[in-house]
């Protein structure tokens, strides 16, 4: 459950030059300032705030995200709304089931969400986002993270809620970020 700020957000967050499909939208320079935490502040490498960059592409209604030097992630693209969406969602085993005692013991399911908007800078009369040649119409985006935590049905997770370091203060939980970013290249 551990993940610094640019891991997740690298989890989320596709190019022409570097293999990725579609038209490259550009890279931005994003800012992410957490706006809520009902987690707790033990439960990992959470920054307050975080810098980092991130190349936007878009091909026939998919969004790709990548940070600098992290994997990328796909979602989906509104061209009437500029609106995106990214979801991913993992699980980890934090507790082994142990048979002697019938316990069942603990996965917590993760729920990474990214929604935004981007906004569109460029020709007075281009309203929407193409693949052809898109770059230089996507001038900055706003958007915000959602990491949500829970338990997956059947699971005893008590042991991994308190407020020791790696724990959390309930289940299910989230963290929140605002990002906002301007584009800063191709």
């Amino acid at each position: 459950m551990r993940r610094t700020l640019g891991t997740l957000v690298s989890a989320l967050l596709l190019v022409a030059c570097d293999g990725t499909p579609g038209a490259r939208l550009g890279t931005y320079a994003v800012t992410a300032t957490m706006v809520q935490n009902t987690c707790g502040t033990q439960v990992g490498d959470y920054a307050a705030s975080a810098t980092f960059n991130v190349v936007l592409s878009l091909d026939r209604g998919v969004l790709s995200w990548t940070p600098t030097g992290a994997t990328s992630a796909t979602g989906a693209y509104d061209s009437s709304t500029h609106a995106f969406r990214l979801d991913q969602t993992t699980s980890t085993q934090a507790v082994a089931p142990n048979r002697a005692y019938q316990t069942p013991g603990c996965i917590i399911d993760r729920v990474d969400s990214v929604a935004g908007t981007i906004a569109i800078a460029g020709d007075a009369g281009t309203t929407q986002l193409t693949d052809v040649d898109a770059g230089p119409l996507a001038g900055a985006f706003t958007a915000d993270e959602t990491i949500g935590y829970g338990s997956e049905a059947g699971s005893d997770c008590t042991p991994v809620v308190g407020v020791n370091p790696g724990q959390v203060l309930a289940l299910p939980c989230t963290i929140t970020y605002h990002m906002t970013a301007t584009r800063t290249g191709p």
